[in-house]
């Protein structure tokens, strides 16, 4: 990935809308690194409705709640899922 992407990731960009808008560079690549996780979430698999969005990771199907926090109806149990939400719901959602 360009150095780029991951000194954004790195830095904590991924909360703000610059991350969002940095992110469009890198789409050629389906497949987004979440930061500070193991996670790769599919960025065509992403499927908003409501507060809820719905993707994929890893080929499994997963949701987070924009309200809640929630990942797959629970709370985050470490940093990577928290992460995972704040990403997948940045990208959906925006802000």
């Amino acid at each position: 990935q360009p150095l780029e992407q991951e000194q954004l990731w790195r830095s904590g960009w991924c909360c703000c809308d610059r991350w969002v808008d940095q992110l469009g560079i890198y789409l050629n690549n389906r497949m987004i690194a979440v930061p500070n996780s193991a996670y790769q979430l599919d960025y065509d698999s992403i499927r908003a409705n409501g507060s809820t969005v719905m993707f994929n990771v890893d080929g499994a199907p997963m949701s987070a709640d924009r309200t809640s926090g929630y990942l797959n109806g629970h709370a985050a149990e470490n940093r990577g899922q928290a992460q995972l939400v704040n990403s997948v719901c940045t990208v959906a959602f925006g802000k």
